[in-house]
């Protein structure tokens, strides 16, 4: 039977999640200061909006992460350490939020008035904000691939359903450790792909805590599958 902290907790992830979405679908393609000022200074306020709308989202999903961690049972390794990777991951992409979408704008419009002699200080300014957004998106997508993995070892013991989430889970740490690895960069196409196959894995679990048909993580019984992993697993 479904009870209100997974009904809550579902919601969240699943509202959380549209707004990643919706973030990534309205993000402004990004350019280079020293050639494109102009066109950027025109996306300044749109590239506010959407990272503001993302940093929000990040935090209503980390709520709904909370619930679905104590439906998980807190009381495992696995789960507690899943947690903790998910949290670095969040506060890393709410840095790259705010690397791209408040302090870049403000660089721009600065840049936009500046005298022509101290632009060469803006355009390090510039670089050093961009490698700074760059570093950031890859530990989130590494330590949430990590934090994914972990509670997908944790889901593979509720039932079928939970098992097809498991192994969207493995997808994800399988495919996020490799896009970091690769060494590509992280434009909107590449985060917005590994956004995307993320979201895919919040959702199917966030629908499981919605539906409560017995087979959510709070319902397994005392002698499930995981239960070897008991409190010290």
């Amino acid at each position: 039977m479904i009870v209100k902290r997974d009904r809550i907790a579902g919601a969240a992830l699943i509202a959380g999640s549209l707004g990643v979405i919706v973030t990534m679908a309205l993000h402004p393609i990004g350019g280079n200061l020293r050639t494109d000022a102009e066109r950027l200074l025109q996306l300044t306020n749109v590239a506010r909006g959407v990272h503001v709308l993302a940093i929000v989202s990040v935090v209503v999903q980390a709520f709904g992460f909370w619930g679905l961690a104590d439906a998980l049972g807190l009381d495992k390794n696995r789960v507690r350490a899943g947690f903790v990777a998910l949290i670095l991951g969040w506060i890393a992409v709410i840095g790259a939020a705010i690397a791209s979408g408040l302090l870049a704008p403000e660089l721009i419009e600065r840049y936009a008035d500046v005298d022509p002699s101290e632009r060469p200080a803006m355009h390090v300014a510039w670089d050093y904000n961009g490698l700074v957004n760059q570093v950031l998106a890859r530990i989130f997508i590494v330590a949430t691939a990590i934090g994914v993995g972990l509670w997908s070892l944790v889901t593979w013991g509720y039932g079928r359903a939970w098992r097809i989430v498991s192994m969207i889970g493995g997808v994800v740490l399988v495919g996020g450790i490799a896009v970091v690895l690769s060494g590509v960069h992280m434009d909107v196409s590449h985060f917005g792909l590994t956004i995307a196959v993320y979201s895919v894995w919040v959702v199917a679990a966030a629908m499981l805590l919605l539906r409560g048909d017995g087979e959510g993580p709070g319902n397994v019984p005392a002698s499930g599958p995981d239960q070897s992993e008991g409190r010290g697993g």
